[in-house]
């Protein structure tokens, strides 16, 4: 069983753990205004993720959040330079790659950068007063962190989707190339095929010219030997059974008919 006093030493020094935890505390929120680094994380997340990713594609997203992450990088690893606190509107790279996303300029206002003109052009800047320890400093320090972390998912999804890309290309360009391979094969057979028609064709022309010029050579023309080889139509040819009606009318007028003898003779005389 511990002694009174030793309880009340313990005692003591929880107290005084508890009370330098709490002055910690205080003296971290009086560095950082007491920002809430998970809400804040939070409103980052839903502009990205809302904004500039649903409105663009991998490759645009991952280049307007890795300038992003460049331009925070600048400001937090040289705080006393005045230089990479401000950038010009106009700039092409910052133009195309940044401000022309939807959603990056409402990320410029909740990481308190502000526009002005200077020189006659506008640009934005982050206030000189803000300086490390303070709330503004370290939502730069946060926001540079996610965006970087985010650049790099978005860098990865879009190189995995160029894979893709190039492996559907040279899959179309193979697809291609095989159906112009196999066209040019039926070309080919069709050509051939036509080729072999037409040896056919003059094969056989040739053989019926050497049949007719054999056949002219025995006897002269085939179809005036098969002409020679069929009756004559004359006059003197009748053949059996053809009655001619000129002959029978000549034979009445000039004679009379002959009962003689032979075969017209009459049975009894």
């Amino acid at each position: 069983m511990s002694s009174p006093t030793t309880s009340g030493a313990s005692a003591a020094a929880s107290a005084a753990a508890d009370a330098r935890l709490r002055a910690a505390a205080a003296l971290r929120d009086t560095a950082t205004g007491g920002l809430d680094e998970s809400a804040f994380k939070l409103k980052v997340k839903r502009i990205v993720d809302k904004e500039i990713c649903a409105s663009a594609s991998s490759e645009v997203a991952s280049k307007c959040m890795r300038l992003f992450h460049t331009l925070l990088s600048n400001i937090v690893d040289h705080p006393t330079e005045g230089k990479f606190r401000a950038f010009k509107t106009e700039q092409p790279r910052i133009k195309r790659e940044l401000l022309s996303v939807y959603g990056a300029k409402d990320l410029l206002v909740l990481l308190l950068f502000r526009t002005r003109t200077a020189e006659f052009k506008e640009e934005w800047y982050f206030a000189e007063t803000y300086q490390p320890g303070c709330e503004a400093w370290r939502k730069l320090e946060l926001a540079r962190s996610a965006l970087g972390e985010y650049a790099r998912v978005k860098e990865d999804t879009a190189e995995r989707l160029r894979e893709i890309a190039e492996r559907e290309k040279v899959a179309e360009q193979t697809r291609v190339a095989r159906a112009m391979a196999a066209a040019e094969e039926d070309r080919e057979r069709v050509r051939q095929r036509a080729e072999r028609e037409k040896h056919a064709r003059q094969a056989r022309q040739s053989a019926a010219a050497a049949q007719a010029q054999a056949a002219a050579q025995q006897g002269g023309d085939p179809a005036s030997e098969q002409a020679k080889a069929e009756p004559a139509d004359h006059k003197g040819y009748r053949p059996v059974g053809h009655y001619d009606e000129d002959e029978e009318e000549g034979s009445d007028e000039g004679s009379e008919p002959d009962f003689g003898t032979g075969a017209g003779r009459r049975l009894g005389d």
